[in-house]
């Protein structure tokens, strides 16, 4: 097992042992790695609603695999092709909805599949004009309603709701269906009562973290995250932010948007890029996808 970046306080002494985690009273410890068979890259993760599997997506390989935790050693259980679907998708994000449906963007096209939990094709659903140009990351809300990250432009988070015939764009909420960030938006995510967090990236380490309520009005969490891409949030409302091109990789920000933790790819033991990231709804278990390495590594939380 590998210790990383520890924060000892005993009143108002603090003992820094690796790197910078200011006010993180504890470490993560490293308790295994599984190696995913492919030769491309993977992007994007998220836990089943048990925590007793990981969906992640391959970008190259266009696919979509399940990872069953529940046994000693970790299982692929289901893998699906989007690239069967449409060559042109590729997968960088997935999003599981309190219903256990999941979520894939095309990324490189604008369609959106969902699946059945063990990955069987329950519909494709056409995103084009309805307000983004490039969509990596997708959210769904406990009302069925569809969240749109728009990685190019300033359209940052559209709100889409069911019509007719497809989707529409959801006026009423944020301005005229969006919460303009002002910047690219890739993987955000959206916690029990329905508020979205949004990082917003502009090249570098000076970027931000908004939150959107549930009638789309923005709230600057924080400032000064390295590249906040690909975000997971804990039942307490602390939110981890992790990159593959800046260090920190890893950011763990309070509610408060205090900046908590950070750890550098050499504190985690990552090989290639963070990628992808998924936390457990007690904060105790935290899982990183090394992108290129194509590997899973998971950490506990030790006090």
């Amino acid at each position: 097992m590998k210790r990383v970046n520890v924060l000892i306080s005993l009143g108002v002494v603090a003992i820094l042992f690796f790197g910078i985690v200011p006010n993180a009273l504890g470490s993560w410890v490293l308790d295994g790695e599984f190696r995913i068979p492919g030769t491309g890259s993977y992007r994007g993760m998220a836990l089943t609603n048990d925590e007793q599997g990981l969906y992640v997506t391959g970008i190259q390989e266009r696919n979509v695999v399940l990872i069953d935790l529940s046994g000693k050693t970790p299982l692929i259980t289901q893998t699906t092709s989007i690239g069967s679907i449409n060559p042109k998708a590729c997968g960088k994000a997935v999003f599981v909805a309190t219903d256990d449906r999941v979520w894939v963007p095309a990324s490189d096209d604008l369609e959106v599949y969902e699946f059945t939990a063990d990955l069987k094709l329950v519909a494709i659903h056409d995103i084009r004009g309805l307000g983004v140009s490039k969509c990596e990351g997708v959210l769904v809300d406990g009302e069925g309603n569809l969240y749109l990250a728009e990685r190019s432009g300033t359209a940052g988070v559209v709100k889409l709701k069911k019509a007719e015939a497809g989707w529409q764009r959801d006026t009423d909420w944020g301005i005229n269906g969006a919460a303009e960030l002002g910047g690219e938006v890739r993987c955000p995510i959206i916690d029990a009562v329905g508020t979205i967090y949004a990082g917003v990236w502009g090249g570098g380490t000076g970027d931000k973290l908004f939150k959107v309520d549930q009638q789309g009005n923005k709230e600057l969490v924080a400032s000064g995250i390295a590249a906040p891409y690909h975000l997971a949030v804990d039942g307490k409302g602390q939110i981890y932010s992790i990159n593959y091109s800046v260090e920190p990789v890893l950011t763990m920000i309070a509610p408060t948007g205090e900046v908590i933790g950070t750890y550098t790819k050499g504190d985690l033991g990552l090989k290639t890029d963070g990628s992808g990231i998924a936390i457990t709804k007690d904060g105790q278990r935290l899982f990183i996808l090394d992108q290129t390495n194509i590997s899973v590594s998971w950490y506990r939380w030790v006090e």
